[in-house]
């Protein structure tokens, strides 16, 4: 009798699966209309106070909403295919051989606890995966999880390190590039 293979599967909790510039535009237009209206009607009621409390809701909504879209994400791998599970639907299959490479931080030499992943198709299409909390503190737990995971997806889609992203470091998200050598 054969074994079947222990199927290791990752748990994030409170992630984002679009793009971090979208916080930038959301910010942009919810902001301008708010600070046209202040400018136009509120400042020589309130003054700076209101400005303060224009930025201070601008702020707050664009967190709520991103608060709002965050999803827990399973992420597991077999033989052919690696499965994401988005809060308890039927899971996607996304073949292994159609996975060009991922970005990510390089977890196993550096402690870092921040979920940055961007999986990027052969058809260039992405999937990006996208910590919620952007505390400087490392979670322990959580830095275990992501160096687990980082060692598995290599393992599991023969990936290796290719190079960094110099542009994407500066945007402090996963700058490491993971994928199959040429």
């Amino acid at each position: 009798m054969q074994q079947q293979p222990e199927i290791k599967k990752f748990q994030f909790n409170n992630v984002v699966t679009f793009p971090y510039y979208i916080n930038y535009v959301m910010g942009f237009f919810i902001g301008l209309p708010l600070l046209f209206l202040y400018g136009e009607y509120g400042m020589r009621y309130l003054g700076i106070w209101g400005l303060i409390l224009v930025f201070l809701i601008v702020g707050l909504t664009v967190m709520g909403i991103t608060k709002a879209s965050s999803k827990n994400l399973l992420l597991y791998f077999d033989k052919e295919a690696l499965y994401i599970v988005e809060n308890h639907k039927p899971p996607q299959k996304i073949m292994k051989d159609s996975i060009d490479g991922v970005y990510s931080y390089d977890y196993n030499r550096i402690e870092k606890s921040f979920i940055s992943l961007q999986i990027k198709f052969k058809t260039g299409k992405n999937i990006s995966i996208t910590d919620m909390d952007t505390s400087e503190k490392v979670d322990q737990q959580k830095a275990l999880l992501m160096s687990d995971f980082l060692t598995t997806l290599k393992k599991e889609m023969g990936f290796e390190f290719i190079k960094k992203n110099t542009g994407r470091s500066l945007q402090k998200l996963g700058a490491c590039w993971y994928s199959r050598p040429q």
